[in-house]
């Protein structure tokens, strides 16, 4: 069942993601967005959330992963004539972009191509790929729970940091898509065209296997049509989430209590008021539970 409110461009985003991954409106729980809470300028970051629901959008070029949105293809035995054709006219152009007052270097880019194998083009056609996903693509990256260990101890300053519940069923959380992990990266035919929006996603929704602990979900906007998702942004990275998104935040187990007390008045000055909840670290067991403290 989709979203209620949704446009017809909206759905059929949705429909599409149904395809590729589980997306998140299928879910009951909420989605955590964890944050560190160890300086001046993370304070900064978690209040705009709380309060005013700014969210940004991360690239993978920043990313922890550097095996991340990294694109293989299947070679076939001769390439067909359109993916030639690509090939000579994006190795021409970047020639002339890059030396525009040497025509020598556009000669030499033709000879080039003209000698090299199918595998040395295919390299170049994924690494052309992989840059252009560093550079283009933004992502808000969420995770499927909160009692993970890991996630704190990496995104939460040590159980020092909050996470921050996210509503699974309103725009664009909805469209979030699961990420799959695997001991292989994501391999397709060549002869699935560059520009395929399908492609792309099976590119950044794949990670190795030892992410598995993450159980992530990712929101995805490409830089050339940032405001397709209906998504009022406050700048090129950083978006305003509706009304409700925000429906709790969990301090850490170990948050100073100063940090704490501001957290609890920042969601106690959102509108509405945001529940506050408090990890606790058990006696016996390597787990956390919970308990609402505002």
């Amino acid at each position: 069942m989709m979203p209620p409110g949704l446009t017809a461009e909206q759905a059929g985003f949705l429909k599409l993601a149904a395809r590729i991954a589980p997306v998140a409106h299928k879910r009951r729980e909420p989605l955590y967005r964890f944050f560190r809470y160890a300086s001046a300028s993370d304070r900064a970051t978690i209040r705009a959330a709380l309060v005013d629901r700014h969210f940004r959008f991360g690239r993978p070029r920043d990313f922890n992963d550097p095996f991340d949105c990294r694109p293989h293809f299947r070679v076939p035995g001769i390439l067909p004539s359109w993916q030639r054709r690509w090939f000579a006219r994006e190795s021409v152009k970047l020639a002339r972009e890059r030396f525009p007052n040497d025509p020598a270097k556009e000669a030499l880019a033709r000879e080039e191509l003209a000698e090299h194998s199918t595998e040395w083009l295919v390299e170049l056609m994924e690494q052309k790929i992989r840059d252009r996903l560093l550079d283009t693509q933004l992502m808000l990256c969420l995770c499927g729970n909160r009692g993970g260990l890991q996630m704190w101890a990496y995104y939460a300053d040590r159980q020092r940091g909050v996470a921050i519940h996210l509503r699974p069923d309103v725009w664009p959380i909805a469209a979030a898509m699961r990420v799959s992990y695997s001991s292989r990266y994501p391999v397709v035919s060549l002869s699935v065209r560059e520009d395929d929006r399908e492609l792309t996603r099976r590119f950044v929704l794949r990670k190795a296997k030892e992410w598995r602990h993450e159980n992530e979900y990712r929101v995805l906007v490409q830089d050339e049509d940032p405001r397709r998702f209906a998504t009022e942004w406050i700048d090129a990275s950083t978006a305003l989430l509706p009304p409700g998104a925000v429906t709790g935040v969990t301090v850490g187990c170990l948050m100073d209590p100063a940090d704490q007390k501001q957290v609890i008045h920042d969601a106690g000055t959102a509108t509405p008021a945001i529940p506050v909840y408090r990890a606790i670290s058990q006696r016996r067991r390597f787990e956390l539970s919970f308990e609402q403290i505002a």
